[in-house]
Formats: C-alpha cells, structure tokens, sequence
C-alpha cells in the first residue's frame, strides 16, 4: 500500500471538522503524508459518491464501526475516492455523511490508477488491504453488512474472509451497476 500511495497527500476530515486546532498540529492544506497515515495500517479504499443512493445507505454503517475501532485504537485507515461530479459535492458528502477518515484529493490522477488496479466498476466498493499491499478482501461492503465489526477485526488480524475468493458476485448488489445517470434517474423518478 505504502508504495502504491508514496508521496501522496491525503485531506484530513479531523481538520476540517475542528478548525480551531493549533497551527502545530495539523497541516496548513488540511492534509497529512499517506506514507504516515496509513504506515503499519489495514487500509480500507472506499469508493464512493453522494449521487449514489446505496452509498448513501451504507455509509451510516461503515462510519459506526470505523468509529468504534479508532476508539479501540485498532490499526485501521479508511480512504475515501470521490465519484462525485465536482469537488464541492465531494467535499459536502464527506463532511456532512462522512466518518472521520481520511479523503484523496479530488483532482489526484491517482484516483484513475485505483479505479483501474481494483477494477472499479460500480460504488460503493470498499477493497480492505494489508500493510504490505495485498488485498485482504474486495468485499468489504457485504462482509460490514452481513458481520459488521466481526469482519473488520479479522481483517486487521490479516485474515482473508472465509469464502472470498475475489470474484465478482454476480447476485451482490455491490455488483450491479449503478451509474450516476441510473442513480440520478431513479432519484428523479421517486421525486
């Protein structure tokens, strides 16, 4: 992970959330060194946008248990890659809905570079990697969903889910596509 992430500086939600911090203490962009973020960490990739109504379902959940583990002081970083249209919706959905972790930048090229090393072909993805780079899990959605904390502890323990064979399953709902036009059509149809 730390390689494919080198050099990279990701935006901290902590500061933008507490703007009073002391200089000291935070970066003057908002920003932190993935490289020290995310060293001896289980990395958690989220993608996701707020146009995107199972998104917007899941992240309730995924906050809650992130929450719970950084309280637990376990070893665990999400990042969070925009699919949103402009960065303003990017920034609304991630301070208004968003956990406390941390964001790529929305204009980073790197964003294409994920997309297409985890074959990113609907959202919300969320692929769970180890340390060294390997990916635990690209499941993650539907192992929150179905075991919730259970999983997320087995995957910072290194373990690979039982029965995932990094496949796509094809009756998942995290398969199916959702493209913004869908997702925006099926919003206006509700309307």
């Amino acid at each position: 992970m730390a390689e494919l992430l080198k050099d990279t500086r990701l935006v901290n939600k902590k500061w933008l959330d507490t703007p009073d911090l002391p200089e000291a203490d935070r970066e003057e962009d908002g920003t932190v060194s993935a490289d020290v973020a995310l060293a001896g960490k289980v990395v958690c990739l989220f993608f996701s946008a707020a146009w995107c109504t199972p998104c917007l379902h899941f992240v309730p959940a995924l906050k809650e248990i992130y929450a719970e583990l950084t309280r637990r002081g376990e070893a665990l970083e999400i990042v969070f890659v925009s699919f949103d249209k402009t960065e303003e919706e990017m920034m609304e959905y991630y301070r208004n809905q968003h956990g406390d972790w941390l964001a790529l930048k929305f204009e980073d090229p790197l964003k294409s570079t994920l997309t297409e090393k985890y074959s990113i072909s609907v959202i919300p993805k969320l692929i769970v990697i180890q340390p060294s780079g390997d990916v635990i899990t690209s499941k993650g959605r539907k192992d929150v969903q179905d075991k919730g904390l259970v999983c997320m502890r087995a995957w910072q323990a290194g373990m690979v889910v039982k029965g995932d064979k990094h496949e796509a399953d094809v009756t998942s709902t995290e398969n199916q596509p959702h493209s913004q036009s869908s997702e925006e059509a099926k919003l206006a149809a509700v309307s």
